[in-house]
């Protein structure tokens, strides 16, 4: 249900952040569904902000998923500084120094190192900060 939402609500979060410790399939289609939201209601950044140190690196990915892709939304100008200065403090915490795996098809698959990964969504977003004060 999680993969055919566009709008991330704090509850829409919370789900998506309990559905990272599921299963495999949960997780995918968690995973899926944080690279498609693109429009948030309420507060949403502090919640996903506390996320990106979560125990779980596959969630605090996650969370960094959503963060992003918010960033790139519709409604991402007023939020992309809070989300470009949550996805910068979480790389420069040393938690962040861990690698991400998730279940994949039944198999653990590597993403990567979560430092990496998050400063990929911080690339993104900045990017598209950077591009749209330039208009």
């Amino acid at each position: 249900a999680l993969s055919h939402l566009r709008r991330v609500t704090p509850a829409v979060a919370q789900a998506l952040l309990v559905a990272l410790r599921d299963v495999g399939r949960v997780q995918q289609d968690a995973l899926a569904a944080a690279e498609r939201f693109r429009l948030a209601e309420g507060e949403i950044v502090p919640a996903l902000a506390a996320a990106l140190r979560d125990e779980s690196a596959a969630t605090a990915y996650a969370a960094a998923q959503v963060l992003a892709a918010l960033g790139r939304g519709r409604e991402a100008a007023e939020r992309q500084p809070a989300i470009v200065a949550a996805l910068a403090d979480a790389i420069r915490d040393s938690r962040s120094r861990r690698p991400v795996y998730v279940l994949e098809g039944g198999e653990i698959k590597y993403l990567g190192q979560l430092d990496d990964l998050l400063y990929r969504a911080l690339v993104g977003v900045a990017g598209v900060a950077a591009g749209s004060s330039a208009e």
